[in-house]
This record gives C-alpha cells, structure tokens and sequence, in this order.
C-alpha cells in the first residue's frame, strides 16, 4: 500500500479501523458486564442526517443550535432543546473535515479545497479556493477565520468576505493522519495541531507564531511507527494548553512560552477532555483516565471498557462521556471514573468525540448517520 493512499484515504488511523472492522466477524469486542444505573438519562430527541453511505462530518454546537453535515453535501441547523430543523441546505459538493463556526456563520470546504461561508440561516455569503482540502474545521476569532489545509497551509481569512491576511507554511511528513489535526480558536490566538507532533500558538490578527511545542517526538523505525500526529482539538485552559497526539503522549504545556509542564506516555485514539482541573484521554485498549490538570498526576483509571473500541472521551462539571464501536454511549461518573449509565443508539461505531451542550446535556453522532442528544435526568 502506498503512502499516498494512506494520505488521501485515512481519517483518523483508528477511525478507519472501527469502520472496516464494524462488519468483521474477525473483530473481538469484549461483552460489557450487566450494570445498574446509578443515575438514570434519556434520549432527549434524535434524527438520522446521514448513513454509512453518507457520513456525517464534525458536528459544531452553538447556543441555539447543532449544525450537522454529510460528505456528500447536506448541511442541517438544528434546535438544540428539540431537535427541529431550523434548515436544510445543498450544497452540491463533497464535503469535507467538518463545520466550523464563528463570527456569525458557518463555514464548510469541499473536496476541490474550496471554503464556503453562510450565515445562520443558511443563506450563502462567499467562497474561496484554497488549492487543497480542509484538514481540521475553521474556527475564528477577532473576525479572523483560521483554516488549516491538507497541503501544510494554515491560513487566516477575514470573515467578512474571506479575503487572505496571512499565510503560513509548513513542511509536511510523508506520511500524516487525514482530518486528525484540529484547533482551538479563542481570545485572539489560534492553537493548531500539526502532522509530527507539534503544536503552535498562532496570533490571529498577524499570523506571527508565538510559540512551537512538541507534544511528542515520533518514534520507531518505519513512517507509520512515526506517525504522531496531534490529535483533536488542544484543551485550552486559564494558564495552560493540553494536548495529545497518536502513537505518542498526553501532555499540557504553560500558555505563555509553550514549555512543557507535564507529560505521560499514552496510545490515544483521539484529543483530550477537559473540565475544571482534570484532564481526560482514553488508549486504544479502551482505558479511560482521568489526570490532575496542573501535576498530570493521575487521578483514576478506568479499565472496565477494555475491548470495546473507544471515542475520545468529552467531559462535563459531572460527567465523562464516551461511545463505542457497538453504538453505546458510557457515562461515567467525573470524580472516581465509575460507569454512571448507558444508552444504546443505533448499534453502529461512535467514532467522533462527543459534543457538550451544557453541563447536562451532550450530543452523539454514529457511523451510521443518526445524532441524539441526550439529558441526564434530575437526581
């Protein structure tokens, strides 16, 4: 297999194999132990966008609404407290990386590497061509629009017509994780994942970088042992920026200089978590652990999911959420990793990291194309 399939035909590495294993015999998921709920949630409200076929893209959640895309072009605004369609669009491309929001509208790219911006109510605004495909979804800040690109371009657009304000270029590994990269957006600065493990704090308005962290140094004899590309979205703090890449380490790095403060050896299969002083990640064994934010000392561990193919965790003020390859949703308790619940969906691979709403209330999008958004009921 040549390294150029592996670029053009990879999401996440361990994405690809929850998909393609979903349909093997061969594939051994462990049987989940019988569990009591402690605390009982429910499927608030649900619809299916997208299927196997037509799979969904990152989803974004706003105050008021969830937007949801598809690869092969729909665009959907939800309610978020009923799931009424605000909106359905077409765009008549191939969609690709995921939605991103900001600055009052949504923007999404196709497959020939072009950005559309439109606004809440799904009218077009403008387009750009960027020359290559989206490889995390646009976020912005101070009415700047960061997109990173497939080719090693991180840009900075305006967002009121997109128009170019700065460019950056990076040299690119043979070999990288497509769409495994992401960012976090915010109080001016963009901090942006890249392919061999390196994180960089960008200043929006002038593209200047600020700082250059290396969250992990590739390994291993071979390209694909040396993969270690950052994954997700940085947890950004008050002081701090988390971070973990594959194949390497789940590390937190002070905000100003990008020093790092700590970090540990861990197998991810997505980005952290974070709420309040802790720091979530969950290995490819299915372990989910929980580290003290300003010590990375270890909090809890917990071990009960292995073999169960899991997302990235997302985290609330209570609660730790994951899915897995079986379409349950685990939610476990914040304070000592105890498994609180379970909600079964469609049966089909949870892959992405689920989405928060508000401390109670968390989205879930499957393989198969169906969201729910799910409520913890009153204790």
């Amino acid at each position: 297999m040549s390294n150029n399939f592996l670029v053009k035909h990879t999401k996440w590495l361990m994405v690809l194999f929850f998909l393609t294993s979903c349909s093997s015999s061969s594939i051994v998921v462990s049987k989940l132990k019988p569990l009591k709920d402690k605390q009982q949630f429910t499927i608030k409200w649900s619809d299916h966008p997208g299927s196997a076929k037509d799979p969904l893209l990152e989803s974004v959640v706003t105050d008021d609404a969830i937007y949801v895309g598809t690869y092969k072009g729909k665009v959907y605004s939800y309610k978020v407290n009923d799931g009424d369609t605000n909106w359905r669009i077409d765009t008549n491309s191939n969609l690709t990386a995921g939605i991103g929001y900001g600055a009052g509208d949504i923007f999404v790219a196709d497959n020939k590497g072009i950005l559309y911006a439109y606004d809440l109510q799904g009218k077009a605004q403008w387009h750009v061509p960027l020359g290559s495909e989206m490889s995390s979804a646009p976020q912005s800040s101070n009415d700047v629009i960061v997109v990173t690109t497939e080719d090693g371009h991180i840009y900075g657009l305006a967002a009121q017509d997109g128009s170019q304000k700065w460019l950056l270029v990076r040299n690119m590994p043979s070999l990288v994780l497509r769409n495994a990269t992401g960012m976090t957006v915010t109080r001016g600065a963009a901090f942006v994942g890249v392919p061999g493990g390196h994180l960089l704090a960008i200043d929006v308005n002038t593209g200047n970088i600020g700082w250059e962290s290396a969250v992990s140094i590739p390994r291993g004899a071979t390209e694909l042992e040396r993969m270690n590309d950052v994954m997700g979205h940085p947890a950004l703090g008050e002081a701090d920026v988390c971070a973990a890449s594959y194949q390497g380490k789940v590390a937190c790095m002070d905000l100003p200089r990008g020093s790092i403060i700590w970090a540990h050896d861990l197998n991810t299969v997505g980005p952290v978590a974070a709420s309040d002083n802790k720091i979530y990640a969950a290995d490819e064994k299915g372990n989910i652990y929980s580290y003290y934010r300003s010590s990375g000392a270890i909090d809890w561990k917990n071990e009960s999911l292995e073999g169960r193919f899991l997302s990235a965790p997302a985290a609330t003020s209570d609660y730790v959420i994951v899915g897995d390859i079986k379409g349950v949703v685990h939610i476990l308790s914040r304070i000592d990793g105890s498994e609180l619940s379970r909600i079964d969906t469609d049966g089909s691979a949870i892959t992405k990291q689920p989405l928060i709403i508000n401390s109670n209330t968390f989205f879930i999008q499957t393989h198969d194309g169906h969201v729910y958004v799910i409520i913890a009921e009153s204790k």
